[in-house]
């Protein structure tokens, strides 16, 4: 049995706990605003968002509140889960609280939408190991079937808010391109819905399918296709 690593380190790198290393983020509209504290010490690392809001000449440094009306509360409190847990605390659950494990299909895709707005925020904060976490948390889901046996897509709204909130060529953009183009039609359950999606997303699916002619059987790349490099910075 191998030693278990030492969990000893510098003090000076020690996160810290103090009420003066806390600062408020407000959150959403004043018919919905909510105040979510949080710890310098653990969220400025993560996001260069925080980090440069937070250290720089802003009167937002000095009064130690960040504001952000466009920004949905019950989204920011997912990416905290995140944050401080490392967890994703955004499948469905039953009245009593237990996680369903065999879900519908708009149980299914209301987590694409729940996770599709995540990736977002989180692409917003410039927190790539939240990003990285979302995708593979969306690849796992769509490996998974409703309880009618199908394999989901993800629905329009989560497509058309991917395709209006991040750059061409997105690693979220990439994914739901490849959920598209390599499922068996057979096996695919697609939203009915008279929203429209995207053309830039049916110029991308043409075009992964004229690559994956006759290779439409699961998924080609892992979840390492779509990550990106936590160490790089901007």
């Amino acid at each position: 049995m191998t030693s278990p690593k030492s969990s000893r380190f510098g003090v000076f790198t020690a996160k810290k706990f103090e009420y003066e290393a806390t600062f408020i983020v407000r959150v959403g509209t004043l018919s919905s605003q909510k105040d979510f504290v949080v710890h310098e010490g653990i969220i400025c690392p993560r996001s260069e968002f925080f980090c440069r809001t937070m250290n720089g000449n802003w009167s937002t440094a000095k009064d130690r509140v960040v504001i952000l009306e466009d920004a949905d509360p019950d989204i920011f409190a997912i990416y905290l889960n995140l944050v401080y847990t490392n967890r994703l605390p955004t499948m469905e659950c039953s009245s009593d609280g237990n996680t369903i494990l065999l879900m519908t299909k708009a149980q299914i895709q209301e987590e694409y939408t729940r996770l599709s707005k995540l990736y977002i925020l989180s692409e917003r904060f410039l927190d790539r190991e939240a990003k990285n976490t979302i995708i593979a948390a969306l690849l796992e889901l769509s490996k998974e079937r409703s309880n009618a046996g199908w394999v989901c897509a993800p629905p329009e709204v989560a497509i058309n808010l991917v395709y209006e909130e991040t750059h061409g060529g997105s690693p979220i953009q990439r994914l739901f391109v490849d959920i598209y183009s390599t499922v068996p039609d057979d096996k695919l359950e697609t939203a009915k819905s008279s929203e429209p999606l995207p053309k830039d997303f049916w110029c991308d699916v043409a075009i992964a399918l004229r690559k994956r002619i006759g290779d439409r059987v699961g998924f080609r790349e892992t979840v390492d296709a779509y990550l990106e490099n936590t160490q790089e910075k901007g």
